[in-house]
Order: C-alpha cells, then sequence, then structure tokens
C-alpha cells in the first residue's frame, strides 16, 4: 500500500509540473519504518523528512544504495512556526535571519527555508519574509540553490 503511495505521489508531481521528481518530502515529516527503503527502491535521490541535524547524510543502505538525508528545519518552516505555533512574524524573520548567520559563520551546514505562499506570501507577513532574505542574500558566499541542486551537491560530496 505504501509502495503504491509513493508511486502515485510522484506520477501527480511529475503531471503537474512536468519535472522529473528525485526528492521526497513526506506530510508532516511522518513515514513507516519501510519509507526510506521503498523511497530508494522507487529511485528517489533523497528525503527531507529528517529534521534532526543541519547537515546531509545517507540512511541505508537499502539493497546496496544509499537514500540521502537533506535535514529541513522546521523551526524556519513558516507553516510550522507561524501557522501552527502561532510564532508571530517579526519572531520568525529574527529566527531565520539569526539561523542562517550562525550557520553561515559555522560553515559547511545547508539552510533549507521552507515556505508556503498562503503564509508567509500573505500581505500582512510577506514584509517580513523580505527582511530576513535581504539579511541572508546580503552575505558573501552564500548559495542559493534548488533541494534538488542542494541534494546532486551534497550527494557527490559523501
Amino acid at each position: 500500500e505504501e509502495r503504491a503511495f509513493i508511486a502515485e505521489s510522484r506520477a501527480a508531481v511529475h503531471e503537474a509540473t512536468g519535472a522529473e521528481v528525485v526528492g521526497w518530502c513526506g506530510q508532516d515529516f511522518n513515514e513507516s519504518a519501510r519509507t526510506p527503503a521503498l523511497l530508494t527502491e522507487a529511485g528517489f535521490a533523497y528525503t527531507t523528512d529528517w529534521a534532526n541535524d543541519d547537515r546531509p547524510y545517507l540512511l541505508g543502505p537499502y539493497a546496496g544504495k544509499h537514500l540521502l538525508a537533506l535535514p529541513p528545519q522546521p523551526e524556519w518552516n513558516d507553516l510550522e512556526c507561524m501557522w501552527l505555533r502561532r510564532v508571530t512574524p517579526p519572531v520568525w524573520a529574527d529566527g531565520i535571519a539569526e539561523g542562517f548567520s550562525y550557520l553561515h559563520h559555522e560553515g559547511g551546514a545547508v539552510f533549507n527555508l521552507t515556505l508556503h505562499p498562503f503564509v508567509a506570501g500573505q500581505a500582512h507577513r510577506i514584509r517580513y519574509l523580505a527582511d530576513a532574505l535581504s539579511r541572508i542574500l546580503g552575505r558573501s558566499g552564500t548559495w542559493r540553490a534548488t533541494t534538488d541542486q542542494v541534494a546532486r551537491h551534497a550527494a557527490a560530496q559523501l
């Protein structure tokens, strides 16, 4: 049943976007003990379901192959913070900028900012996102990349 759900999900995203689907993001970081092996079997390169680090790492092996864990940071996810926890937009934006600053100084970490237009994109919140992004993107040595790009880079390093 889970195998079929993974295949149906991939097909739906491909149909909607036309893009090759190589990464997996499960609902609410939720999965079974079998999910990483099933994702590997289905040919996925990475998952963003493991929010336990700030650096990518490998899961497995599953049938001789590894699945890249590309950790998200729920503390910066707009839905997690502002929608579910009711963190105010200014506090959320400061958390984003401060978290990025620390990881940038530390070096080597991945800063994964998950945004939902119906949350951060609202008129009363968007200026806080713009402020946080200006504080982040003004730093030298910052690579703006998609999750797929980061996953390819990280996998080549591991």
